[in-house]
C-alpha cells in the first residue's frame, strides 16, 4: 500500500474533572448539589495506529496533516536546492509513503 490513512474519529477523547460552581450545584436540574465535580470531555492527543492507518480525533488529526504537509513542503524545496547545485538527491526513508502517489520505501 501507498500513503497513510488518517480516520476522524469524535469518540477519541480523554475527561477531566472540573470543579462545578455553586450556582450550577444548586440551580442545576436534576437537582444535585452534593456532586462536587464534573467530568468535561477534551480532543485527545493520541493516535491509534494498524498498519498503515492512523485513528484519533478530527482536532489531532488536522495538526498531524499540517505537520505533515509542512515537512513534505520543506523536503521538496531542499530537494530542488540540491537539483540546482547538482547535488545528489537521497530520499530519507518514510517521506515519500506520505505523498499521494509516493513510492514505498
Amino acid at each position: 500500500m501507498y500513503g497513510l490513512k488518517f480516520i476522524e474519529s469524535m469518540h477519541c477523547v480523554k475527561y477531566r474533572s472540573e470543579p462545578r460552581t455553586w450556582k450550577e450545584r444548586l440551580f442545576s436540574w436534576p437537582w444535585r448539589p452534593w456532586i462536587k465535580d464534573k467530568s468535561v470531555p477534551y480532543p485527545s492527543p493520541d493516535l491509534y495506529q494498524n498498519g498503515d492507518t492512523f485513528i484519533g480525533h478530527p482536532a489531532t488529526i488536522r495538526k498531524i496533516k499540517e505537520n505533515l504537509q509542512k515537512q513534505i513542503e520543506e523536503y521538496r524545496e531542499q530537494e530542488l536546492q540540491r537539483e540546482i547545485r547538482g547535488q545528489s538527491t537521497e530520499i530519507p526513508k518514510g517521506i515519500l509513503r506520505a505523498l499521494p502517489g509516493g513510492k514505498k520505501t
